[in-house]
């Protein structure tokens, strides 16, 4: 009997070991951070033409779509909205979610995952200038596709651009954003 109660506490040390470690693994994947990170894939249509907002971080990166961590108090559609008027000193209208994908960066040295959350947004209006990137320019799909620096970027510009032609098919622009209806009178 003794043999026994010694083996089932020797089990329970070792459930306990077990759940432990399994626990110990959760906490540690709990506390990983993941950084959002939410990106603007911004148009202008212009008569037939349709042209794509890009920018350069700093003078001697590469092109790139415009893109913002996202804050604790805010929803990644939001942070597109916010960078779009607070770097790109613009308006723009968030139309539908073009895709989403995984990275990388490091953090202090260490590595963090980070998941992008890109939104097809409509140009409707701008400030003077651009004043949050060391430099822009509105292109068209072609040379987009040639200048944007990461095959991420220019897979969801072809993925937008396929999104912008099919509601463009269904005729979603011409849509009346701000209808006025008329409420009738009561008999």
């Amino acid at each position: 009997m003794r043999h026994l109660q010694k083996s089932l506490i020797i089990s329970k040390q070792n459930m306990l070991w077990i759940f432990g470690l399994f626990w110990g693994k959760i906490v540690v994947a709990m506390k990983e951070k993941v950084i959002l990170v939410s990106v603007a894939v911004v148009f202008k249509a212009d008569g037939d033409k349709i042209n794509w907002f890009v920018i350069k971080q700093s003078e001697d990166g590469g092109w790139e779509f415009p893109k913002t961590v996202v804050r604790r108090v805010e929803s990644s559609v939001r942070a597109s909205i916010r960078n779009m008027a607070e770097q790109g000193a613009m308006n723009a209208k968030v139309w539908e979610e073009v895709g989403r994908a995984g990275g990388a960066t490091k953090v202090n040295g260490r590595p963090v995952a980070q998941r992008f959350i890109y939104y097809l947004m409509e140009y409707k209006g701008a400030g003077i200038e651009v004043l949050g990137f060391a430099n822009s320019d509105w292109v068209d799909f072609s040379k987009a596709q040639k200048i944007l620096g990461t095959k991420r970027d220019v897979s969801m510009l072809r993925t937008a651009r396929e999104m912008y032609k099919d509601m463009d098919k269904r005729g979603v622009w011409d849509v009346v954003e701000e209808e006025e209806v008329e409420i009738p009178a009561e008999a």
